[in-house]
C-alpha cells in the first residue's frame, strides 16, 4: 500500500473513532427518544391467548 494510501486508511479511521465516542457521549435528543421509543410495549404481558397471537 503506498504512503497515501495508509494515510486516507488512517484519517477514514480516526475519524470514524472519533464520531463514535462523540454520539456515545453527546447523543442528540431524537436519537435518545428514538432508543426509547416503543420498548415498553414490546414486552407487555397479554391477558389471553388470543392477545399474545
Amino acid at each position: 500500500m503506498s504512503a497515501s494510501g495508509r494515510l486516507l486508511a488512517l484519517t477514514i479511521t480516526a475519524a470514524t473513532v472519533v464520531l463514535v465516542v462523540i454520539g456515545t457521549l453527546h447523543p442528540n435528543a431524537s436519537a435518545v427518544a428514538l432508543a426509547d421509543s416503543g420498548t415498553s410495549s414490546l414486552l407487555r404481558p397479554s391477558s389471553t391467548p388470543e392477545a399474545a397471537v
